[in-house]
């Protein structure tokens, strides 16, 4: 990914311009979001030191590709001249992946970032990954997430399956990408459950309780909590049943065999030994 980048910025120069040159818009501006601690932080030094040359935004056609907390805390310092590099590419994908690779070459994604990077990207460039009689179909927002391509399956599941309230909980990061997705399929039973033996899984109850209370509203929640119980209730009718068939058979089982072996020693005349040692 720097490599790529390195690449794409080569033999461009930063010129200073018009602040009012240059405006956020989507798909890039949705990419990555503002940290407010990082814009303060910015904002303080632009009021001391101006905009610093080093780090100049990155631009196509006038729309930001790179560089929206810069933009933003020039505008409210009040800046009227801002340093950008220009590209003249020929595509939005091109121009994604150039915002993407300067992103990724200088931080570490939490999964909330690759959430709203991937809800940004597929809405761009509207995957169809597969395969037809000629060749795979790519999917091109997983070949601009480089390292992060392992959790795409997983947002799109979000993205499909859970409420907007708890889409909302993973975009703010309070919940994770991977806990979300186990506790949206236990729920729904898409999760094959284990066997019940031994002894009832009051544990494997509670957890699909606090996963339910997590992924509903009040009124699922009650539905939820009802169809639980009712599950549970079948396992631990069907655990008491196997516990005394299971116990039947093993006492059959010890008759026969005592049956067996009395009927062995009869039949070759050796007597039948008892407790105590006492011939029968």
């Amino acid at each position: 990914m720097k490599e790529s980048n390195e690449m794409a910025t080569s033999g461009l120069q930063p010129e200073l311009i018009n602040i009012d040159s240059v405006r956020q818009e989507s798909p890039f501006k949705d990419l990555f979001r503002i940290n407010s601690v990082v814009l303060d932080t910015v904002t303080a030094d632009m009021k001391i030191n101006g905009y610093d040359p080093a780090f100049p935004m990155l631009v196509w056609d006038g729309i930001i590709l790179d560089g929206h907390t810069r933009h933003k805390a020039a505008q409210n310092v009040g800046l009227n001249q801002v340093w950008i590099v220009n590209y003249n590419l020929t595509d939005i994908e091109q121009a994604l992946k150039i915002a993407i690779a300067s992103q990724l070459d200088r931080r570490v994604l939490a999964d909330c970032d690759i959430y709203r990077l991937v809800i940004a990207l597929d809405r761009v460039l509207q995957p169809e990954s597969g395969t037809t009689e000629a060749k795979r179909i790519p999917d091109k927002t997983a070949d601009m997430l480089g390292p992060y391509r392992s959790k795409i399956a997983a947002v799109r599941y979000i993205a499909a399956h859970v409420t907007e309230e708890v889409r909302q909980q993973v975009e703010d990061d309070k919940f994770s990408i991977n806990r979300t997705v186990k506790s949206c399929r236990e729920v729904t039973g898409e999760i094959k459950k284990r066997k019940i033996s031994g002894k009832p899984r009051y544990g494997k109850l509670i957890r699909l309780l606090d996963s339910a209370s997590k992924l509903s509203t009040e009124d699922e929640l009650t539905k939820d909590l009802v169809d639980l119980k009712t599950k549970f209730e079948v396992k631990r009718t069907e655990w008491e049943t196997e516990k005394l068939a299971a116990k039947a058979a093993k006492k059959a089982a010890r008759e026969a065999a005592k049956a067996a072996k009395k009927r062995g020693q009869m039949a070759t005349g050796k007597p039948v030994v008892k407790n105590c040692g006492k011939v029968a």
